[in-house]
């Protein structure tokens, strides 16, 4: 049964409902099939998408939660994963009451089915954190979390993982390596070159499959609307088998914030050897 309580957080985060304008609708539709594309089916099981950003303020949260939805809305069995231990915000993006969560859970304090909110909409589970943890790589690192993964990864189509930020703290690094590959969220005028280059390294050297970057918060300009609806995401990605050497040596021809603002009507390739990003 879907929760009871529809108290969502406020509007300026956009969170996916019957009432969101089409716009929103159809950029996480075509974020959905680039990122279906570019993580290859398997013959057993789903697929599981770590989403992350550089630095915290990127709108990484925001863009798991309308991924999940996104994904739920088209008919996929999805589980949506809060394992930002240090500053969750899952659990707020559905307004969950309180309750036991992940580190709860993987604390061996209560079982997975306790923790575990079904339905919260059509075809969407969520395993929302509640409490912060001291040490959440000691958690991520046990055979719990791997076998939790194991569990999730077979039973659903997609498991959506929101992850503190790259630059910020090891946990998303950890919890990405047990994922299919990384999306990074990145904001213009906020984010910077060093920033992005940082994290990229981060996933190379953890041998991570980068699936492409996520420009939130994009001034459509050419709409000759003005308001935040007139913000949305463009995504690039990757070539799916491409070597992790190659990302990183090209990160240097990386989008700039210079770049961003240059390039925020139009298409804007993220580095030469790059898919165009789908707007």
């Amino acid at each position: 049964m879907a929760t009871k309580n529809k108290k969502f957080i406020s509007d300026k985060t956009h969170i996916l409902d019957e009432n969101s304008p089409f716009i929103l609708t159809e950029t996480m539709r075509h974020l959905m099939s680039s990122i279906s594309f570019a993580v290859p089916k398997k013959e057993n099981g789903g697929k599981a998408i770590c989403i992350s950003s550089a630095i915290a303020g990127e709108g990484k949260t925001t863009v798991a939660t309308n991924l999940a939805i996104t994904f739920a809305t088209a008919g996929y069995k999805t589980v949506i994963i809060d394992c930002d231990m240090r500053k969750p915000r899952i659990k707020t993006m559905f307004g969950l009451p309180r309750g036991k969560g992940l580190v709860d859970y993987l604390s061996g304090q209560v079982s997975f089915e306790d923790i575990l909110k079904k339905e919260v909409r059509p075809n969407l589970d969520v395993v929302p954190t509640y409490k912060t943890a001291p040490n959440p790589a000691a958690l991520f690192n046990s055979r719990e979390f791997d076998a939790m993964m194991d569990s999730l990864i077979k039973e659903y189509e997609y498991v959506i993982v929101d992850t503190p930020p790259v630059n910020v703290v090891s946990d998303g690094i950890l919890v990405a390596t047990r994922t299919d590959g990384i999306v990074l969220i990145t904001r213009p005028y906020y984010s910077d070159h060093k920033n992005i280059q940082n994290a990229l390294n981060s996933i190379a050297f953890a041998d991570i499959e980068f699936l492409g970057f996520v420009a939130n918060n994009i001034e459509i300009k050419k709409s000759g609307k003005k308001g935040y609806y007139n913000k949305y995401y463009k995504y690039g990605y990757s070539d799916n088998g491409r070597k992790k050497q190659e990302l990183k040596e090209n990160t240097d021809d990386a989008i700039s914030n210079d770049q961003v603002a240059e390039n925020s009507q139009e298409t804007t390739e993220l580095s030469k050897e790059n898919k165009p990003i789908v707007e």
